[in-house]
């Protein structure tokens, strides 16, 4: 039986954590997903290249471990209530944007650590809407985060929440189309305070990279190899 210290621990632990969602969703990014905590048994820790359907490799498999200071992690396994899989799979992913279906989520934990939370939580849905702000760079919603020339937009948020958008026009999405958005949830008290805005951008160019690869659309969604640097939007 828990200690009350330790309860109060892991209570505390999931109060930041909804805390921190709340914070992303009032910055823009909502990539907090219903059910984000992992399975009653860990499953086997692998490395940072073998997360996310093996999509982080290279630049993201670096970007992640420096995010995480270690290249010991491990994904949920198992099923649902509603059957679907835990573990993150791109050829299911593209099949559930393709039905109109928010795609399933990619949540990677640190392996030297018994989380209820991931360390990080990417999610992808299809979208017809714009990606580009329609306000003027420095005004509104960009305002304060840190754009990168990667996909049609990317930016990372004030509270570490991250976005990419990259076109997507020959996926024949059921009821959306044109474009995927991805979203990334951070656990900031997880995270190396040296990992950077770029790190996060990398880990989900690298994921997203492979998912348009699925689709078909790899030219046009214009996800390189390796993300350049990106800039602060000023008022």
């Amino acid at each position: 039986m828990e200690s009350t210290d330790a309860q109060n621990g892991k209570a505390m632990r999931k109060k930041g954590h909804w805390a921190a969602c709340g914070v992303l969703l009032v910055a823009g990014f909502t990539a907090c997903g219903e059910g984000a905590g992992g399975p009653a048994d860990k499953p086997a820790v692998r490395p940072a290249s073998q997360m996310c359907d093996d999509t982080l490799r290279g630049a993201g498999g670096a970007a992640l471990r420096k995010i995480g200071g270690t290249d010991e992690y491990w994904e949920s396994e198992g099923s649902g209530r509603n059957g679907d899989p835990y573990e993150f799979s791109l050829r299911a992913t593209a099949k559930r944007l393709r039905e109109g279906i928010p795609g399933g989520d990619c949540r990677i934990y640190l392996g030297d650590r018994d989380s209820d939370f991931p360390l990080i939580d990417i999610h992808f849905v299809a979208t017809a809407v714009s990606p580009v702000p329609a306000k003027p760079a420095g005004s509104g919603d960009d305002y304060g985060r840190i754009i990168y020339p990667v996909g049609s937009y990317a930016a990372v948020g004030k509270n570490e929440g991250a976005m990419l958008y990259f076109a997507c026009p020959t996926a024949k999405f059921r009821k959306a189309g044109g474009f995927v958005k991805a979203e990334m949830y951070l656990d900031e008290g997880m995270a190396r305070p040296s990992s950077t805005a770029r790190d996060r951008i990398a880990v989900l160019n690298a994921v997203s990279r492979g998912l348009a690869e699925e689709l078909g659309c790899g030219a046009e969604a214009k996800l390189p190899a390796a993300v350049p640097e990106g800039h602060r939007v000023h008022s």
